[in-house]
């Protein structure tokens, strides 16, 4: 007996009435482990620029400059370029190659003998992670079942973001052997960790909704029937649930990039352009910045690796209890909720001297951006058409990336002349600049089908 009626359902309606099964787990854990490395990276770049500063005998400046400055215009251009391939060769193909990127670049550029040359290889390594983010919250957006994609996409990133305080760990445990070796060795740690989930990735199925949004009907049928056949195994069901709504697809036709600035979806491109450049502005600028700060105190370079550990488990707590509560809250709102008290938080954190009340700060500063940035990383995802999804995650991770490469060195000039209170107002300005553009121009998303999003 037919599992479908082809001629009435698309494959995102067949997608969305499947109950959470083993194959949900393990695709997720594909794209987890992935993301776990890219989160290493992304958010050891404080630590990883404090190590090499002093190992090489650096300014601050200098040391921002090759090493988070240098990796987040890689990821710019990775994000931009790759996060369109996304859209014409497949969520699957772009996954599989950037990890073999970060892989050989991590390696390279732990082995070179002066900073112009780590620099080099930062700035590929950046091209490699760039579309891991925007392509994660693409991918499982669309193959987890609407209800829950939320907690499916929170999930994801709670697993990755354990990748943060793991960075700050390995190098605090690394600084205290060999200052030289901690941040060569730090990187081959990645280059391994990275090869191993690109063999891993192999496994993974291609995107059904993006199959049929490309005019591949019958590999989509194919790919979704697979999976139902997966779900109705692993949960022992002799049929699956009713389809209870079909959704209309807007016919496939080829588009370009520009169409993100068509009339029908110019809007929310600036709302996300405005959104990500800001947001990642706020919150980047405290994660790069968190070593410099205790060092800026009087704290020795290994306590305050070891300090930026404590503060980035926020970021781990944040996600655990962001899961049962993202697929409640509707995302805009949850987005201005935690970035508005991160925000209050900082501000608070710049004028206390007390060691132990800046790591409580540190570490709720932390638990909500975190809360946030899963509720971004899922409304960017939903709120774009399937055929531009790739192109849309793509541009938004690409002015993070612009953001993370920028506005951390201005802010390390503000911290050096005019210290932290002046660097947390700055901050709280671009935190009032999200939260205005989210309330006034972002659309509602939570639990819509992405169909019908797309066809708004």
């Amino acid at each position: 007996m037919a599992l479908h009626s082809k001629k009435e359902t698309n494959v995102g309606d067949r997608l969305d009435r499947l109950p959470f099964s083993r194959f949900h787990l393990k695709f997720l854990l594909l794209i987890a482990g992935g993301e776990f490395f890219a989160l290493f990276m992304i958010f050891g770049q404080g630590s990883l620029a404090v190590l090499v500063e002093h190992a090489l005998g650096l300014s601050a400046v200098v040391g921002t400059l090759i090493i988070p400055t240098s990796f987040y215009l890689g990821m710019l251009i990775g994000t931009l370029a790759l996060g369109r391939l996304a859209d014409t060769k497949g969520r699957r193909f772009i996954y599989f190659v950037n990890l073999g990127i970060v892989a050989i670049a991590s390696l390279l550029a732990a082995i070179m003998p002066n900073y112009i040359l780590v620099s080099i290889f930062m700035f590929i390594i950046g091209i490699g992670v760039g579309p891991e983010l925007g392509i994660a919250d693409t991918y499982v957006s669309e193959v987890m079942p609407k209800n829950s994609r939320g907690a499916r996409l929170a999930l994801v990133y709670t697993i990755a973001v354990i990748g943060a305080p793991v960075a700050a760990l390995v190098m605090y445990g690394l600084s205290g052997f060999n200052l030289d070796l901690s941040w060569r060795l730090t990187l081959i740690i990645v280059a391994i960790g990275s090869a191993i989930m690109w063999i891993l990735r192999r496994k993974i199925v291609e995107s059904p909704r993006w199959l049929e949004g490309v005019g591949k009907k019958k590999q989509a049928e194919e790919e979704t029937e697979e999976i139902e056949k997966r779900v109705m195994k692993y949960n022992h069901l002799r049929k699956l649930p009713p389809i209870t709504k079909t959704t209309p697809v807007v016919p496939n036709k080829r588009v370009g990039w520009g169409a993100l600035f068509s009339k029908k979806l110019r809007l929310r491109t600036l709302m996300i352009i405005i959104f990500q450049y800001a947001q990642s502005g706020a919150a980047f600028t405290f994660n790069v910045l968190v070593p410099l700060f205790f060092v800026d105190k009087g704290y020795t370079i290994t306590s305050s690796i070891l300090f930026s550990m404590v503060i980035f488990s926020g970021f781990v707590i944040g996600s655990i209890f962001n899961i049962p509560i993202i697929d409640r809250i509707e995302r805009k709102f949850g987005i201005v909720m935690f970035i508005f008290i991160a925000g209050i938080l900082g501000l608070l954190f710049a004028v206390t001297s007390n060691l132990y009340l800046m790591l409580a700060l540190g570490f709720f500063i932390q638990f909500s951006f975190w809360n946030m940035s899963n509720f971004f990383h899922q409304y960017q995802a939903e709120i774009f058409p399937t055929k531009l999804r790739g192109s849309a995650t793509g541009l938004g991770q690409s002015i993070n990336a612009l953001a993370s490469a920028t506005v951390p060195l201005f802010m390390v000039a503000l911290v050096i002349s005019h210290g932290l209170l002046v660097t947390f107002i700055g901050i709280f300005i671009l935190i009032a600049i999200v939260i205005a553009d989210i309330l006034l121009i972002g659309p509602k998303s939570s639990k819509m089908h992405l169909e019908e999003i797309s066809n708004m």
